[in-house]
């Protein structure tokens, strides 16, 4: 039997249904205010959104009147069809499901998506462990109703939201939610490194804006798209300084000699980040991995579908970049 999310009440006003790795199943999360519950992330097929809402019922949570997107990988986005309100997403967010409408997501359309490069065989894998054929061949996959392309602020009674767009590496179109008044910000999946590159990897063009942003919310609780438990500000201060102190000892040190570059950071940081986070940062240094290449050379480079279908605790997990070691609330 495969896992099963389950629902907790992080803040005054948001409730977490937790990821599940086997099925790459992400984090979701309502916000329940006053006047309008707004859902985050609609996540991988109408049956996981489905389950959320039936959690949420029993919790006597109000049903969300509209959902917001934090980028365009489909364990975000393929459980559209199983709501009936407005969504918000980016614009990039938009253009891109107008694209993926026009997607074969049968098993044989799948196959053809990898040899294209447009899927890698984890991402149809997991597709294929959340959703039969006959669920993929009729996925509604509708095009958002709002669009942002910077922010948006909205006040559902109580409690206020601001959607910012971030970008970052993993998605550049990523959108977070601050919740403010729980000092709370929904992240997705913004700092993760590259899934559709090769070699994986953080480039500096792109996280170091976008720590900064992050940091400049100031939030106390941190939820991330695929990260066990939530995050504490602490935690993610000791990743912010170790991303900026990569740089300053690659700048000083340089790529030839990675071995110098890790042991100078062990000697200031926790080696779970420094394992969690420099290989991506040492990949992407010379900024030479944003550059398209074929899924399957990227599968197979990495010992093929069993290096991606195993892990620390046996489930499959696409975002290992994210550190496993959080501190529940």
């Amino acid at each position: 039997m495969l896992p099963s999310c389950s629902l907790h009440q992080v803040s005054a006003h948001v409730w977490w249904f937790t990821p599940e790795s086997r099925r790459d199943r992400p984090s979701l999360a309502v916000v329940a205010g006053a006047q309008e519950s707004l859902l985050l992330d609609v996540g991988a097929s109408p049956r996981h959104l489905a389950e959320f809402m039936a959690a949420l019922d029993q919790a006597g949570v109000p049903s969300p009147a509209r959902a917001v997107l934090t980028h365009w990988h489909w364990d975000h986005v393929f459980g559209l069809g199983g709501f009936a309100g407005p969504v918000i997403a980016h614009r990039a967010t938009a253009d891109r499901l107008m694209r993926m409408q026009t997607y074969d997501y049968s098993d044989a359309g799948l196959t053809a998506q990898e040899a294209e490069g447009l899927e890698i065989p984890f991402t149809t894998t997991c597709m294929k462990l959340e959703l039969t054929e006959a669920e993929r061949r009729s996925l509604q996959l509708r095009t958002p109703e709002i669009i942002i392309d910077d922010r948006l602020h909205l006040d559902l009674g109580g409690v206020e939201c601001e959607l910012r767009h971030v970008g970052g590496d993993h998605a550049p179109d990523s959108v977070v939610i601050h919740v403010i008044q729980d000092q709370l910000l929904f992240m997705g999946d913004c700092l993760c490194d590259t899934v559709y590159t090769l070699p994986r990897c953080m480039t500096r063009s792109r996280v170091l804006p976008l720590v900064d942003q992050l940091e400049d919310f100031a939030a106390e609780i941190h939820l991330d798209g695929h990260s066990p438990a939530p995050i504490r500000r602490a935690e993610l201060q000791r990743w912010i300084a170790f991303i900026r102190d990569a740089y300053a000892s690659l700048d000083r040190i340089g790529l030839a000699d990675r071995d110098q570059v890790k042991a100078d950071l062990l000697g200031r940081h926790d080696a779970g980040i420094v394992d969690d986070f420099l290989p991506s940062i040492l990949a992407g240094y010379n900024e030479g991995c944003v550059q398209a290449r074929s899924a399957n050379a990227f599968c197979s480079s990495l010992g093929g579908i069993d290096f991606w279908l195993k892990s620390t605790d046996g489930d499959a997990c696409l975002h290992q970049r994210m550190p496993r070691r959080n501190t529940p609330l």
